[in-house]
């Protein structure tokens, strides 16, 4: 900018920066259409990245744009080229980015982890400054085009299909047409100058984690992917970090390491040697306790109900008894509640919803008075005791 203000009387044309091979990728995604899938259609978006240097593309189309999405393409892509870049230029879209900033931006954990495996450095844009990654976003339009043609041509094939085709096209379509700036076929710059240039592959294959902040709940629990997860009472209200690699969950705090589980086939994953053995202590404080002044304040039966549930693990079950309260508070006016509260005991009913299902069954049910009606002399003589027929 400085060279066009004072020392050029041309007009404004773009400024060209140039990468030496294999130091820069730009990627970026592009909406490029939609695909019909059973019954619904779903929206297709390009992941498309563009080597500086040689300016051979890579295209991948998806459905999806989030951190998992967003690392598979990365993963594909690096397999495609068959070594990585110094540096990969990006935007600021949440998959990647967090929170943007011109010089300590905020990472996505899962993908600061792929980056860090690989040794790439993330080279983020300035915010609504397209001219940043101006190469590849030439090329959205590229992308664009390609979606259409390959969709007219072959309407009844899937994502898979028109993957290859579009992967085939950037090696010996775009690949083999000389550029407009560099006057060489992408192609051929990247076999003779670039390809020697990448880094190599990892033995190892990045495998994706998936990160999520999550509350400690008064039961000392994390809800992390439809399962919960133990912490610990020293993290009650705090905020900690999940990470799911396969099959396996660890818990952070600050760096710290607090718990490693593998994911439970039911619902709740924990130490027992967390919880106390002695029932009456973990009655006597905290979450049990208020769950405890609560259903005594909706009766005995309910005192003694969700007593049962907690027992014999307080912390373990207070979600559960928490969710049968909710239940006993919207039915507290039920004609039957005491009677329903006494089944549910009987049977070891603890789950909310089929207690949910027991009082709204008594809504519908149809009771009559079960004594028998005697009118008249008449009828005094017809009615006969059940033992009669028993003789």
């Amino acid at each position: 900018r400085f060279c066009r203000r004072y020392l050029c009387n041309e007009k404004k044309s773009p400024l060209r920066i140039e990468m030496p091979p294999g130091r820069e990728i730009q990627i970026d995604y592009g909406k490029v259409g939609c695909l019909r899938i059973g019954n619904s259609n779903k929206v297709v978006y390009a992941f498309c990245a563009l080597l500086s240097a040689s300016r051979l593309p890579f295209v991948l189309f998806v459905l999806k744009q989030d951190q998992v999405s967003f690392c598979e393409s990365h993963l594909n892509m690096w397999d495609y080229f068959g070594g990585t870049t110094e540096v990969v230029t990006l935007d600021n879209l949440k998959a990647g980015v967090i929170t943007p900033d011109l010089y300590d931006p905020l990472m996505n954990k899962s993908y600061a982890d792929m980056l860090a495996h690989y040794g790439v450095f993330a080279d983020t844009t300035r915010v609504r400054r397209p001219q940043d990654k101006g190469k590849i976003d030439r090329f959205i339009p590229v992308a664009r085009e390609l979606w259409r043609k390959l969709v007219a041509l072959h309407p009844e094939k899937d994502l898979a299909f028109y993957n290859e085709k579009a992967q085939a096209y950037c090696r010996s379509g775009y690949g083999m047409k000389k550029h407009g700036t560099t006057g060489v076929e992408p192609w051929i710059v990247f076999e003779s100058q670039e390809k020697n240039l990448l880094r190599s592959l990892p033995q190892e294959r990045f495998v994706i984690p998936v990160w999520k902040e999550a509350k400690v709940h008064p039961d000392r629990f994390i809800q992390f992917q439809k399962k919960t997860y133990h912490v610990g009472q020293d993290y009650v209200g705090e905020m900690v970090w999940a990470r799911k690699t396969g099959n396996l969950v660890m818990i952070f705090k600050d760096s710290k390491l607090l718990k490693t589980y593998t994911v439970p086939r039911g619902h709740r994953a924990y130490d027992p040697r967390d919880f106390s053995d002695v029932q009456s202590s973990m009655m006597e404080a905290g979450f049990p306790k208020y769950l405890l002044e609560k259903a005594l304040k909706r009766g005995d039966v309910a005192y003694a109900y969700v007593k049962q549930i907690l027992t014999p693990h307080a912390y373990i079950n207070s979600r559960r008894a928490q969710a049968v309260l909710e239940v006993i508070d919207n039915n507290r006016y039920n004609e039957h509640y005491e009677e329903i509260l006494h089944q549910a005991m009987r049977t070891k009913t603890h789950d909310s919803k089929t207690l949910r299902a027991m009082f709204e069954e008594d809504s519908q049910q149809l009771r009559f008075d079960e004594s028998p009606v005697i009118s008249g002399d008449l009828g005094k003589e017809m009615t006969r005791d059940a033992s009669y027929y028993f003789h």
